[in-house]
This record gives structure tokens, C-alpha cells and sequence, in this order.
């Protein structure tokens, strides 16, 4: 939906929120498509200026990139 009306910032973060949710369950294929939402969210939030969101998302994509979710990135953790 966020996409459909162009709503960038919700859309950032939603993406991040899903990349979350993939990283904790954690398979190999949720790895990939975690990083794949998390490069876009990332492009978003730093065209946007949103700083706390741009800090996240690479945060989460180092996470990622490890193959694990930091506790306090967990879903359900603010």
C-alpha cells in the first residue's frame, strides 16, 4: 500500500520491519531477501533524510550480512 501512494518514509519502514522479521527466522533464503529490503529501505531512508532509520537499516544489513539479529533490533524490542 505505502508503495501504491507513494508514501517513502512508511515504506522504508516497513521494509525494515520485514527484514527483521525475516532475520529472526533466520533460514538462508530469508538472509537474502532481508538484505534485499534492507538496501532498499536504506536507499529510502537516506534520500529522505531519515537519519534514525538510515542508521537501523545498516545496523540490521551488517546483522544480515552476519546472519543474525541483534537483540535490540529485535521485532517487538522498542
Amino acid at each position: 500500500m505505502s508503495e501504491r501512494i507513494g508514501a517513502r518514509a512508511s515504506l522504508a519502514q516497513t521494509r525494515i520491519a520485514w527484514a527483521m522479521t525475516l532475520q529472526a527466522r533466520g533460514g538462508a533464503e530469508d538472509r537474502t531477501a532481508s538484505a534485499a529490503l534492507l538496501r532498499q529501505a536504506l536507499d529510502d531512508a537516506e534520500a529522505l533524510g531519515m537519519q534514525a532509520a538510515t542508521q537501523r537499516a545498516r545496523r540490521l544489513l551488517s546483522g544480515a550480512d552476519a546472519g543474525e539479529v541483534q537483540p535490540h533490533d529485535a521485532p517487538g524490542a522498542h
